[in-house]
């Protein structure tokens, strides 16, 4: 009998949403969220899925307010920044903005609320998963999470009514899982003084650790917090580990490298020598709870529970929530996938340009670059499909291209685009971050519910010095195609352009790139601003177009202390794979009186060994720094440091050794340096 009560439950939901759910107040998604990283060419390792579920039964809809949320009740304000409506709702229960903290007793702007009109709240016991495809997929599903709202509305009339919004959410998890912990800082400072905020946890050198953090006395909580973050973001031993990130109210840790759940990890906020209320904020929550799963298996036991096919979820009806459920039915289709060489087939998705340097995809910022890929065509894209580029940071919690305000991806002109024209000069080299290709379903199984599954494909990438895109910054404007060719000899001396450029040191793009990485922030003297590493101003000469200076090329061949033959040739920095280099070997003619033989390749098996070494240089740079604001990274400003900062250097070596120890009146063997060429695909 409970089978048929459903089954006219669904009918009945569907013909109710057709016609009275036309600003979708009742709303279902279901996703099955994969993401993947390209490792190298034909290498996509599962890094971690879930399946997400979220019902939302009614919307509130806040006003623009720096004021909420706040302990305490708020007049409007009229002048920037705005907060024209003033406090209008008491949040008695739940998570008002989503951000995955509770908003339990909180005022908030609010401009409009549609209550719940077809499920009851918190009555996470009720929800179920009614019927899904044959799979492993534990039933019942457990642990539906109550995310419902109850507000106090219109509270500056004497119409104050209360409205309940009804969510439910469900996340099951696959693979690893950075762990997230926020804190949440309310009311307001009212003295001028620091705020004592103490990091504690079991990855951080030093734990736990008291940060004094100085605030003002008109400070808003959300200016206050916007203050910790600064902080955080400034200590090395919090930064090692976990990103800080934010915004509001809210002061997130999230974990670099997933290794398991912290119980220890905490964020505590305190008065100091500061007044305000709203303090202390003893405990952080946390928000997402890390777990590491091996990949392998935890991509194997998500394809064997999330099939495709009609899930059909029921929830309590409002009013009767004991009587016959609400059934909501939605249907997973199939979607892009990533390359599975142990299928032994070449369908799914893979990056399909990039030459690969270890993990990272190599690119020099200095060219037009084309990405492309595959695995996204008509078999697997849907109406409404839309695909999203972005390059993160190295934390990946901002995007760094493109460089909006606020941060967006580029929506793709269609979902089965299979490339994207990097423009150049959105980076330097020596820079680091990842590709992200985010493909977003939003297709509609009936007038309520959604199959919002994601795919998303993430690559290392690594800005290299490749001479194409150094040739082309460095050799003037009416270079002739000869001269600006790798075998070609712009200032006519005794190296090629190709011979230059890959025995320079230093080198304007490993300096640059070198004081970036040792960069060190002064005081922006401006409230609420930072500085940020822009370039480096002061160049050393370009060797490679002047006929008076040559780099110092191959060192030896010469005996060391035990009598071995060695043999070293300087690396170019930060350039990745582009640069192959190889030893040869001129040998003696067997006539004296024949042209001097080829170099030949030098055969090392059994009798030499190539090791490397590095000597460290220095170099004065003068730094051009950008003023960002601290929250949105927004640039208001350049300047330049008044002296120069000593910035360490690397040089590299490759180092041919014999094996075997030779006599040393023995004439030492002519042995040569090749560099060749390996484009960038």
């Amino acid at each position: 009998m409970e089978t048929h009560r459903i089954a006219a439950t669904v009918a009945t939901l569907l013909s109710l949403a057709a016609a009275q759910v036309d600003a979708q107040d009742v709303y279902m998604g279901l996703g099955v969220n994969k993401r993947h990283y390209q490792r190298s060419a034909f290498k996509l390792d599962f890094d971690s899925g879930e399946l997400n579920l979220l019902l939302r039964d009614g919307i509130i809809l806040l006003s623009p307010c720096i004021l909420h949320p706040s302990l305490s009740f708020f007049d409007p304000i009229t002048v920037p920044p705005l907060c024209v409506l003033g406090a209008t709702a008491f949040v008695a229960a739940g998570d008002i903005d989503r951000d995955g903290v509770r908003d339990d007793n909180q005022y908030w702007s609010v401009a409009g609320i549609i209550p719940a009109f077809l499920i009851e709240p918190s009555r996470p016991d009720l929800a179920q998963l009614f019927s899904a495809p044959p799979s492993k997929l534990p039933r019942p599903l457990p642990n539906f999470r109550d995310d419902s709202v109850v507000s106090f509305y219109n509270i500056r009339t004497p119409t104050v009514r209360q409205f309940d919004q009804s969510r439910y959410e469900l996340i099951i998890r696959y693979g690893s899982i950075p762990q997230v912990e926020t804190a949440t800082l309310l009311g307001a400072i009212l003295g001028d003084g620091s705020l004592s905020v103490t990091v504690t946890g079991q990855d951080i050198v030093g734990s736990p650790l008291t940060i004094p953090v100085p605030v003002l006395g008109l400070d808003l909580g959300s200016e206050a917090a916007d203050k910790v973050r600064v902080a955080l973001a400034a200590v090395n031993a919090i930064t090692d580990v976990y990103t800080v990130g934010g915004t509001g109210n809210n002061i997130v840790l999230t974990e670099i490298n997933p290794d398991g759940n912290d119980p220890t990890l905490n964020v505590s906020i305190a008065a100091g020598t500061a007044i305000g209320i709203g303090l202390p904020v003893p405990f952080s929550v946390d928000t997402q709870v890390g777990s590491v799963t091996p990949g392998a298996s935890a991509a194997k036991q998500m394809r064997e529970e999330l099939v495709d096919g009609q899930y059909t979820f029921t929830f309590p009806r409002l009013g009767s929530p004991e009587l016959a459920p609400v059934a909501v039915p939605v249907t997973i289709t199939p979607n892009v996938e990533a390359l599975d060489p142990a299928s032994r087939s070449s369908k799914g998705f893979r990056f399909t340009s990039g030459t690969w340097d270890g993990d990272h995809y190599q690119m020099d910022p200095r060219l037009i670059n084309t990405i492309r890929w595959i695995g996204n065509d008509r078999s697997n894209i849907r109406p409404g499909d839309q695909i999203f580029f972005s390059i993160l940071n190295t934390a990946e919690d901002f995007i760094t291209f493109p460089p909006t305000i606020p941060q967006s991806p580029i929506i793709l002109s269609s979902p089965t685009v299979q490339s994207y024209i990097m423009p150049p000069f959105f980076y330097e080299v020596g820079e680091e971050g990842v590709i992200n290709l985010d493909y977003r379903r939003f297709l509609p199984s009936n007038a309520i519910a959604f199959d919002v599954s994601e795919r998303n494909f993430r690559a290392k990438i690594r800005m290299v010095d490749s001479y194409a895109g150094y040739a082309q910054v460095t050799m003037p404007l009416g270079t002739s195609r000869n001269d600006f060719a790798a075998t070609g000899n712009i200032d006519r001396d005794s190296m090629s352009n190709l011979e230059e450029f890959a025995f320079q040191f230093p080198t304007n793009e490993d300096i640059n790139a070198s004081a970036r990485e040792q960069f060190v922030p002064g005081q922006s003297g401006i409230f609420g601003v930072v500085q940020e590493f822009n370039r480096v101003v002061t160049k050393v000469v370009e060797e490679v177009t002047d006929p008076d200076l040559q780099p110092t090329g191959p060192i030896g061949p010469f005996l060391d202390a035990d009598n071995h033959i060695v043999f070293e040739v300087p690396v170019r920095p930060r350039a990745g794979t582009t640069l192959r280099y190889s030893f040869a070997e001129v040998l003696p003619p067997k006539n004296p009186n024949a042209k001097p033989t080829k170099p030949k390749k030098l055969k090392l098996a059994g009798k030499w060994e190539v090791t490397t070494r590095t000597q460290q240089a220095q170099a004065a740079a003068l730094i051009e720094v950008k003023l960002v604001t601290a929250d949105t990274r927004e640039t208001v400003g350049f300047l330049t440091r008044p002296s120069a900062d000593l910035v360490n250097l690397n040089q590299e070596f490759l180092v041919l050794r014999s094996l075997n120890p030779v006599d040393p009146a023995d004439p030492l063997p002519d042995l040569r340096a090749q560099v060749t060429l390996v484009p960038l695909k």
